[in-house]
């Protein structure tokens, strides 16, 4: 399996945004410069780099010209949340996993319903957690009864 796919067959977008945006920035520089752009220099240079065998010419040619932008960026007006808002739930969920209530599914749904003024589906969940991977749904686990026996009541701490 090549080192740039995931395992679902998908290419790691955001190393490839990378290589694209640094092609981008090369070929501003030899416009800056004045010099002759020459996207076949930077393309070879580009795929030299870890994960660079998946870089498309054209696709790089599109982007420094504007003809094209990334997934995110064209499509950011059909996303349910915005990223501010996307962020404040990010922060809502930390905060109930931070004081040991982890949210789930069922919860994030509604708050970002409430957040954003429509309800979204249930095939929303799984796209917002694979854009935010650091975030894991998980059920608390029972309290361990010899815990519970070691508990303190009186003074309420652990003996």
């Amino acid at each position: 399996m090549p080192a740039s796919r995931k395992r679902d067959g998908s290419q790691d977008t955001s190393k490839m945004e990378d290589l694209y945006a640094e092609g981008c920035r090369r070929l501003a520089a030899m416009a800056a410069a004045g010099q002759k752009l020459n996207y076949t220099e930077v393309y070879n240079d580009l795929k030299k780099l870890p994960h660079g065998k998946h870089i498309s010419y054209d696709t790089l040619r599109r982007r420094h010209l504007g003809q094209s932008h990334t997934y995110r960026g064209s499509h950011g007006h059909q996303q349910l949340l915005s990223d501010a808002q996307e962020q404040v739930l990010i922060d809502w969920i930390n905060l109930f996993a931070e004081c040991g209530d982890p949210v789930g599914r069922q919860e994030i749904l509604v708050m970002a319903g409430k957040i954003c003024g429509r309800q979204p589906s249930a095939s929303w969940i799984p796209l917002f957690l694979r854009r935010h991977p650091d975030i894991k749904l998980s059920r608390p686990s029972g309290l361990d009864p010899k815990r519970a026996q070691a508990f303190n009541r009186p003074t309420g701490e652990i003996l």
